[in-house]
């Protein structure tokens, strides 16, 4: 019985893996298979046309077909790693990790980079998720394995590989298999020597051993030019554990205009600012300054420096976010007062959020719609629905063009505070703009008339609904359905649902089944679950 259910899986494993090999001549749509079940998945892709059966007559429809399909190659390529991943993910939870390797054999074709680092996510994960040691020490002797066949297939063992991993060893004290590995990444890949002195660092620094720590720290004392990418990489590992004495003793000889990369730098202030070293910050702002490092990127690593300052307020991190400013003689960039404003929603405080943007006006900058957006989902998580008025001030003030989404989400907001005239005026403001209105934005209305138990509300939403031609979706379906007084009108519904060709949803089914237990028909509840 064992040997079928294997060949079964073994069977489904390649069908799977085949969908991969010749997806390129599939027409299908990447965001439907991303959405979809995996069911419906492949039912999709057997319904599929092949290039073949195209007939030869219409070659204006197949020029159609082909342009679309050309437009859509960059969202294939996009989603086609998740997907992958999913199937590599599949296979190696049903068979295994060296089954799922005898699979690539089968289809004759050899193991790839992204299928060893995809098979390495999946033992990482099960390595992570496990309490029992022996599971563990399996999954990690499978990495040894995709190591070796990395190395004798002649892939680099970049970061991207085994970074995830030597963080697990770390994180679990590890330390004789992760010097295992780092030998063997450092033999296969003598270019990742100074990147893995960052591993070497966060390990000392898990296990406490100070001698260590020091002694890497003292060995970058001579300032040549062989341990420059070696500091780095141990500064950013003091920096992300706030070690708060070694990274002074690095920070004092270390050449802050020669760091590789603005995010390295990031991650610099960022401790600076959770260890409170105010005095370092101007010191390294004042440098990158007079070597005309830009100001944009100055500004950044102030916002950076500002946000995490711990216990501090929000006003007082705006305020100390000007004054350094100001003390670089220097204008914050229209980038770093968007951070600064999502960072203020993120923290809920919509009103901080607002005086920036009110100042922002003054000084002439403007703001993306998406940082509107930001403000709007920290007035719904604050219960602030109020600001909504204010917030659409804002667009019009800032010359902004509101989307479907920006009125859906005030719509919302209007509604939450029972002000249904306000949210049919943003209806429509929203056509004034050639905007479409969508289902949602009267489901929205809908359901707060229901809620407030005016029924002549929510049917004069639905007249609406009809006149603006905007056809009733699931979710339309389901909120009548909710609030349906008897059995007839719970079937009306139903019918008229399924004669306007929506589909049944879940929410459908459950909205069903407690419609009916709210009138009393149990039985006809059980048939629907």
């Amino acid at each position: 019985m064992l040997d079928v259910v294997l060949i079964v899986l073994s069977n489904m494993c390649l069908l799977l893996f085949s969908l991969v090999l010749f997806v390129d001549v599939l027409k299908i749509n990447s965001l439907d298979l991303e959405e979809a079940g995996d069911e419906k998945v492949v039912e999709k892709v057997f319904k599929t046309p092949w290039l073949s059966n195209w007939k030869k007559n219409n070659i204006g429809i197949q020029r159609k077909e082909i342009s679309y399909e050309r437009k859509q190659k960059w969202i294939f390529k996009n989603s086609q790693v998740y997907r992958f991943d999913r199937l590599v993910d599949t296979c190696a939870f049903k068979l295994g990790i060296d089954a799922t390797m005898d699979i690539f054999g089968m289809l004759g074709r050899e193991t790839s980079l992204k299928e060893c680092n995809a098979l390495m996510k999946m033992c990482i994960e099960q390595c992570w998720e496990t309490n029992d040691e022996n599971v563990a020490m399996e999954q990690i002797s499978q990495v040894l394995e995709l190591f070796i066949l990395m190395k004798d297939q002649g892939f680099p063992i970049e970061e991207e590989s085994y970074g995830p991993f030597l963080m697990l060893l770390i994180d679990k004290g590890m330390v004789e298999e992760f010097y295992f590995f780092y030998g063997i990444i450092k033999d296969t890949n003598p270019s990742e020597i100074a990147r893995l002195g960052y591993y070497d660092m966060r390990l000392y620094i898990r296990v406490n051993d100070e001698e260590k720590i020091k002694e890497l720290c003292n060995c970058t004392d001579d300032g040549g030019d062989g341990n420059i990418n070696l500091r780095e990489n141990y500064l950013l590992a003091l920096c992300e554990s706030d070690q708060k004495n070694y990274l002074l003793q690095l920070l004092e000889n270390v050449d802050i205009t020669i760091l590789s990369s603005l995010g390295n730098l990031v991650s610099i202030f960022k401790s600076l600012g959770r260890l409170s070293l105010e005095s370092y910050v101007e010191k390294f702002l004042l440098v990158l300054k007079n070597c005309d490092y830009g100001a944009e990127d100055i500004s950044t690593l102030i916002f950076s420096y500002a946000t995490s300052i711990p216990n501090l307020a929000v006003e007082d991190v705006v305020s100390k976010f000007k004054t350094l400013h100001t003390v670089m003689e220097m204008s914050p960039s229209s980038t770093s007062y968007e951070r600064l404003i999502v960072y203020s929603c993120n923290l809920l405080q919509v009103h901080h959020a607002i005086d920036i943007v009110d100042q922002l006006c003054d000084e002439g900058f403007t703001v993306s719609i998406n940082t509107i957006h930001s403000m709007l989902n920290a007035s719904e998580a604050n219960l602030d629905f109020n600001l909504v008025q204010r917030i659409y001030s804002l667009i019009y003030h800032l010359d902004l063009t509101p989307t479907n989404e920006t009125f859906r989400r005030m719509i919302h907001l209007s509604v939450k505070m029972k002000d249904f005239d306000g949210a049919f005026g943003l209806l429509n403001d929203l056509k004034k703009l050639n905007l479409t209105p969508t289902a949602s934005m009267y489901n929205a209305i809908m359901d707060g008339y229901f809620q407030e138990k005016n029924i002549s509300g929510a049917i004069m939403v639905l007249e609406q609904m009809e006149l603006a031609g905007v056809k009733p979706d699931s979710a339309t379906y389901s909120c009548l359905i909710s609030n349906c007084g008897n059995e007839d009108q719970i079937t009306k519904c139903y019918e008229e649902k399924k004669v306007a060709g929506i589909q049944v949803s879940k929410q459908v089914y459950m909205e069903l089944i407690d419609a009916y237990a709210k009138c009393g028909q149990f039985e006809k509840a059980k048939q629907d679950s």
